[in-house]
């Protein structure tokens, strides 16, 4: 859930087929897998029309195909596919989540408080903060030092906004119900940045994005009770097609049905 697609990356990506591929490579592929054009993925990638073609005439070459096709043939025999679709998902988010930044740190607000109490049961989602938040908020223009309380004893030299992360959550930010990265690091921003637009901008993000952003795409309960609709219906038509094609056939399952067995007795 709070994995994020540079992790994705190293723990399932440089390599594909025995191949290995550069994380700026895994970029292209993922999106060459998502049916998207040149132009796009150098639009998404932020980079050169230039550079996106090298970086496809690269990856051809170590496959040893020259199509786009090729690229795609190679990828479905390949069992990386699930998270080159998880990889991409995560870039898209994090590149719509960068977006998001630059729009709060143009509010005509400072941020308010020096420091923050935190409290995160989710252990893989602290790290994740741990890992990933200072980054963020230096996109802000805010540098933070970020400790656990269990480790704040150690003479670490505090810098700009302190986050300190409580093993209780009474009178702290509790980052329970936070259903990913972006979620819990919004509800952070919330208390730096309490002003109405920062809503806006996170409605505009969710969104975008329609799911939780660093998970992979899951369907929807609509979704599902479409699909469910849909194959009953398929099932229906195939029982009626059954029935029509077999009509006025005295053989066959129909003739077991129908036809009454007799005895000797009923005969004579």
């Amino acid at each position: 859930m709070n994995l994020f697609y540079e992790d994705v990356y190293s723990q399932h990506l440089t390599t594909i087929n025995g191949i290995k591929f550069t994380r700026r490579e895994i970029d292209v592929i993922a999106c060459v897998l998502n049916a998207r054009g040149t132009k796009k993925i150098a639009a998404v990638l932020s980079m050169a029309l230039r550079t996106v073609t090298t970086h496809l005439q690269n990856i051809m070459r170590k496959i040893g195909c020259n199509s786009r096709e090729g690229i795609i043939d190679f990828l479905e025999k390949s069992s990386e596919i699930v998270f080159l679709r998880t990889y991409y998902a995560g870039l898209l988010a994090e590149k719509s989540f960068q977006r998001s930044l630059k729009e709060i740190a143009s509010l005509e607000v400072e941020a308010t408080p020096s420091s923050l109490a935190v409290y995160c049961e989710d252990l893989a989602l602290k790290q994740a903060l741990c890992c990933h938040l200072s980054s963020h908020l230096e996109n802000l223009g805010i540098r933070s030092t970020i400790q656990e309380e269990k480790t704040s004893h150690k003479k670490k030299e505090p810098t700009g906004l302190q986050i300190l992360f409580l093993e209780k959550k009474e009178g702290v930010i509790d980052l329970s119900g936070s259903q990913d990265y972006y979620e819990a690091v919004f509800n952070i921003l919330k208390k730096l940045y309490p002003s109405p637009p920062l809503e806006g901008i996170i409605r505009r993000f969710y969104n975008k994005e329609g799911v939780p952003v660093t998970a992979p795409p899951l369907l929807t309960h609509k979704k599902i009770a479409v699909v469910g609709v849909l194959g009953l219906l398929v099932c229906v038509g195939m029982v009626f097609a059954f029935i029509k094609m077999n009509a006025g056939r005295p053989s066959g399952l129909s003739s077991l049905v129908h036809t009454p067995r007799t005895s000797k007795d009923d005969r004579n």
